[in-house]
């Protein structure tokens, strides 16, 4: 079913946009992929403008007209600036948003991703036939002989 915004009609078909292009699989494939992309940059956009937020509002509060701490700059400068700041926030954002999208997306393994180190597999009859550690003061010793 198309997607719809609180009408009785749809809104946007991607049938329809794509002139009949999509069918079957491949059109079922497609439309997925292009939910799932218009999800990850509405959800980046969101996140964006939220940590961009913060870091906006005390730059716009030192701004007296054109004039920044004192100093005259064009209004250019400070919206250019304003700019290279959402855009940082915008990539960082991504990778974010990226980052919990491969953590939802990968499938559980029944196996560890990192197993236990060889140390940590002996068993117990095996460490007590290793040699034995020396305590504290042992080892004190010998390093104060050597």
């Amino acid at each position: 079913m198309p997607p719809t915004l609180f009408c009785a009609r749809p809104v946007f078909s991607a049938r329809h946009a794509l002139g009949g292009a999509l069918s079957g699989r491949t059109g079922a494939a497609a439309l997925r992929v292009l939910r799932i992309v218009a999800g990850v940059a509405l959800l980046t956009l969101a996140l964006a403008i939220l940590l961009y937020l913060p870091v906006a509002i005390p730059h716009l509060a030192r701004i007296d007209a054109v004039v920044v701490d004192g100093a005259a700059r064009p209004a250019a400068t400070v919206v250019g600036d304003l700019l290279t700041l959402f855009l940082g926030t915008l990539v960082m954002a991504f990778g974010v948003v990226s980052f919990a999208l491969a953590v939802a997306l990968t499938p559980a393994s029944p196996r560890p991703i990192f197993p236990p180190a060889r140390s940590a597999r002996r068993t117990p009859a095996r460490s007590a036939s290793a040699a034995p550690r020396l305590s504290i003061e042992e080892e004190a010793r010998h390093v104060r002989l050597v």
